[in-house]
């Protein structure tokens, strides 16, 4: 299939349901969670979906920005992708909810030699890269082990805190699609 035709295919819903599940086992790998389910049982509930129609029309009606994509939200994310936790939003909306969420933990950052001896901890990533100009995403992939080191440090994921009680409002479930660009 040539690049053009792969990238028609994605903007159908079978395509884009496709294109969604591999996100979703990417990400499940990541956690070290199951996907329990096949990407034909995925296409089935995706094309079941109420919001379905409405999320595409928006997608399409936006001249398919990202912003606007059809997205999958795990309701709770403290818990792996399941049909029961997972429902249809645009990607802005689910990106929203995901900053909310991360905003309520914090996760320290230890910063260490490249022989391991740590040199300082920091409450935060973004606080590691505002004290040390390295860059946030190599950072975190140095912490996610996809990286051995970067700006001649290694990087680990230190203690996890709950910032404020948990409470999410539900604002995201009928975000306004239609007043995009």
């Amino acid at each position: 299939m040539s690049l053009k035709a792969t990238q028609a295919y994605r903007k159908t819903p079978k395509g884009l349901a496709t294109n969604l599940y591999n996100k979703i086992k990417e990400r499940s790998a990541m956690r070290g969670w199951v996907v329990p389910f096949s990407l034909a049982a995925f296409q089935q509930w995706f094309m079941q979906q109420d919001d379905l129609k409405y999320l595409m029309f928006a997608w399409r009606k936006n001249n398919y920005k990202s912003p606007w994509r059809p997205s999958v939200d795990r309701i709770d994310c403290k818990k792996p992708y399941s049909f029961s936790n997972m429902r249809l939003i645009t990607w802005m909306a689910n990106r929203e909810k995901g900053d909310f969420e991360n905003s309520q933990v914090t996760t320290e950052v230890i910063q260490l030699s490249m022989s391991g001896k740590i040199i300082s901890v920091y409450s935060s990533i973004k606080e590691a890269v505002k004290e040390t100009g390295c860059h946030q995403g190599l950072i975190s992939a140095c912490c996610q082990g996809k990286r051995n080191n970067t700006s001649g440090f290694k990087w680990r994921y230190g203690r996890t805190f709950r910032k404020k009680p948990e409470s999410i409002a539900n604002q995201y479930e009928h975000p306004h699609l239609l007043e995009g660009k």
